[in-house]
């Protein structure tokens, strides 16, 4: 019957499952249109999906939206979802990173996402088919020299005008909200302006997957774009379209799975059940559900990284230099988050990550016993720490299948030196394979060696061959049982 409507079922017995068992993995695709993200999708994503649904016991069904239409939340393609007798939920991220389709399917298993609209007053966005394109857009503070009576405040205000005239020039709404649901998709826009002594405007640019706030998909600052700085207001427009042709190049094209192909307002949205993709029953061994959670635990703990999953803290010097990296192996910490009435969970979360120097290990035991003695000085500092004093944040509350974005503030000591820290960082609430709660913080940032630390990067080169960028992904649960779960 699927089949006649258009649709590919990997069979369950094909993966030696329980016929009872009601977990499948759907994926949506346009094979037939060719797209360059099409033809990826099926020659190495798609098998790769494959060998994780077997893996997890989880029928995969294939549905081609070209021959047999989509439900009309349906917005895109490749689009992941899993259901089960609980419910449907949208996997959110880039297609390629198999590690979070896995933490969706253990998410949902037991939560199911609830039906949501993301809300973004001020964003310009715009229709493709049957989806909604959104492109928030942050202008930094001018750096260098500013012109006499400047007012930083009035000109970042007036240069996200510029750009959202800019927008609207080319066909985007920016008027009313940008309402975002499941398949819909953003791209983050900054814009870096410094002025020269000579009344020179330069302009860095830089977009951001919605799925990556760390490493930008496109970057222009060598050499930005230059203009006069009587002529900003078009310079910030000539800087718009650059970075929505990069955008449109990333959606089309992308290597690491953030792009789509939409779906075209004019394919047929049959219902989820005429297309054979009812929630099945629950089978007669199924376990209850949980509670639903009604206060997100206040107090969390770092512990250890399952198997498989990849070490709490890594490091790596800047390229060329990248062939020098390593890990910290002892970490642990502690994240508080605030409370709904107190300006939000995510946003009132203050916490203390730390790590011991001399757990740090380059895979050279000759390198590690220098590094501990002549760079870090363990005996003399056993501890080097974080403590992160402010987040921002865009959404209230974590939300299971859902990334969200934060930018965390606070100070960092190593060595007995402590410097002021800004963190990149993502925020998810996951379920372990035990079926636990878990909180994964995912978080980027670069830190300067020589100055203050007094440490020489390889080869003693300190002409930027000294800065260390550092990836963490620290795993929490929490200090206690939260009310509901």
């Amino acid at each position: 019957m699927l089949a006649a409507a258009g649709v590919f079922v990997a069979a369950s017995s094909a993966f030696g499952l329980a016929a009872e068992s009601s977990d499948s993995l759907l994926v949506f695709t346009q094979p037939s249109n060719g797209s360059a993200i099409a033809g990826r999708f099926e020659s190495k994503t798609r098998p790769a999906l494959a060998e994780l649904a077997e893996s997890m016991g989880v029928a995969l069904e294939v549905v081609d939206v070209s021959s047999a239409g989509a439900p009309a939340d349906v917005a895109l393609t490749p689009l992941i979802v899993f259901q089960n007798h609980r419910g449907r939920s949208v996997y959110q991220g880039r297609t390629d990173t198999l590690d979070r389709v896995r933490n969706l399917v253990r998410t949902a298993r037991f939560r199911p996402q609830v039906a949501a609209v993301l809300e973004r007053p001020g964003v310009p966005f715009e229709r493709r088919g049957r989806m909604t394109l959104a492109t928030p857009i942050k202008v930094t503070r001018l750096a260098g020299m500013p012109p006499k009576g400047f007012d930083a405040d009035a000109f970042s205000e007036a240069a996200a005008g510029w750009v959202r005239d800019a927008a609207a020039a080319r066909g985007a709404q920016t008027n009313a909200p940008a309402r975002l649901g499941r398949s819909d998709r953003q791209f983050y826009l900054d814009f870096f302006p410094h002025r020269s002594a000579d009344g020179v405007l330069s302009l860095g640019l830089a977009a951001y997957s919605q799925f990556h706030c760390h490493e930008p998909v496109f970057v222009q600052t060598d050499p930005p774009l230059s203009g006069a700085w009587d002529d900003r207001e078009a310079l910030f427009s000539e800087a718009f379209g650059v970075l929505m042709d990069a955008v449109d190049r990333v959606i089309a094209g992308s290597q690491l799975g953030d792009g789509f192909d939409p779906v075209p307002a004019e394919t047929p949205a049959p219902t989820w059940a005429a297309l054979g993709l009812a929630l099945p029953p629950a089978p007669p061994d199924a376990a209850p559900p949980p509670v639903a959670i009604d206060r997100w635990p206040t107090d969390w703990v770092m512990v250890d990284p399952g198997p498989g999953e990849p070490p709490a803290v890594q490091f790596a010097f800047a390229a060329p230099q990248d062939a020098y990296r390593g890990e910290a192996t002892r970490v642990w910490g502690t994240l508080t988050l605030g409370s709904p009435g107190g300006g939000g969970i995510i946003a009132g979360a203050t916490g203390r990550f730390a790590a011991d120097p001399a757990s740090v290990t380059m895979g050279e035991a000759d390198l590690d016993s220098e590094i501990h003695a002549s760079m870090l000085d363990v005996a003399a500092h056993p501890e080097s720490f974080f403590v992160l004093e402010k987040t921002e944040a865009q959404r209230v509350s974590p939300e299971f299948g859902v990334l969200t974005p934060a930018v965390l503030h606070g100070t960092f000591t190593m060595k007995g030196h402590a410097v002021p820290l800004t963190v990149t960082a993502s925020m998810e609430p996951v379920t372990a394979a035990s079926g636990e709660l878990r909180l994964v913080l995912d978080a980027r940032w670069s830190l300067g060696l020589l100055q203050p630390f007094g440490i020489d990067g390889p080869s003693g080169d300190s002409g930027g061959g000294d800065t260390l960028e550092f990836a963490a992904r620290l795993l929490f649960a929490p200090a206690q049982s939260p009310s509901g779960s």
